[in-house]
């Protein structure tokens, strides 16, 4: 199962931030729409703001503020990027997201990737009030979440990739890996990747290959040549270097060890 690795909270503000990721238990169906439901929350930051780095993984996010005084009603809807991207966190604020696996967004091709877009309706679908419904229920901020992901699923929203989920239960390093695992053909894999996940198939795989090294904290042969071509792939990708990435950012790897 692919396990994509976030977050990028600066570990000089780390106290300050709180993330959590939870995981849709209701059905097998959700596991193959839905990779984790997410809380990220501010107090007392030492400035106004912070850059939180977004790292790329192929997913799309779902972003609802349910703070006290939201920046925005409705969703804001965070494309897949190919490299990371710096989003501005306001103090004192709190976002519940659903983030869901490559492919599962189903609503719209996915164009442009790396970018963000605010829906208050989509196919008939009520965003604004989805917002309300999660803020409202914050107690039970998971199942409100795993209530929104199925209502947007009955709208043809969101639903399981036929191609993708193949893809991310196997292993694979190179397209036509890719082909083998999906039983597409290269023409296919190349037209359906990029309308559902905005990524051609090579892209992909970099992508998948590089978030399984982080989350590895190695390099595995099977992975890179070596040692020297992780490094320049993650300098590529987030401007740094591995130990420079991991040494001003906590990832949630991080804190999933802890």
């Amino acid at each position: 199962m692919y396990k994509p690795i976030q977050t990028g909270i600066p570990r000089a503000v780390s106290s300050a931030v709180h993330y959590q990721e939870f995981y849709p238990a209701n059905s097998s169906l959700m596991h193959q729409m839905v990779y984790c439901f997410w809380t990220l929350e501010t107090h007392d930051l030492p400035s106004e703001d912070f850059e939180y780095l977004v790292l790329p993984d192929g997913c799309i996010d779902i972003v609802f503020d349910i703070s006290v005084e939201p920046e925005f009603n409705g969703s804001l809807v965070m494309t897949p990027s190919k490299t990371a991207q710096m989003v501005t966190i306001r103090n004192n604020s709190l976002y519940a997201g659903i983030r869901l696996l490559p492919g599962a967004w189903q609503a719209a091709p996915v164009e442009v990737v790396g970018s963000s877009h605010f829906y208050d309706t989509l196919a008939g679908y009520d965003f604004v009030k989805a917002s309300l419904l999660i803020q409202s229920s914050a107690t039970t901020l998971v199942t409100a979440l795993q209530s929104v992901a199925l209502q947007m699923q009955q709208h043809g929203i969101i639903d399981a990739s036929k191609l993708i989920k193949p893809l991310l239960d196997g292993t694979f390093n190179s397209v036509q890996d890719m082909v083998t695992l999906s039983g597409y053909s290269r023409r296919q894999l190349q037209r359906v990747l990029h309308r559902t996940v905005g990524y051609a198939p090579h892209d992909f795989v970099k992508l998948v290959r590089f978030q399984r090294a982080l989350r590895n904290g190695k390099v595995a042969a099977d992975l890179y040549a070596d040692q020297s071509h992780f490094i320049r792939e993650c300098k590529r990708i987030t401007s740094m270097r591995p130990t420079e990435l991991r040494t001003i950012y906590q990832l949630m790897a991080d804190l999933s060890n802890k």
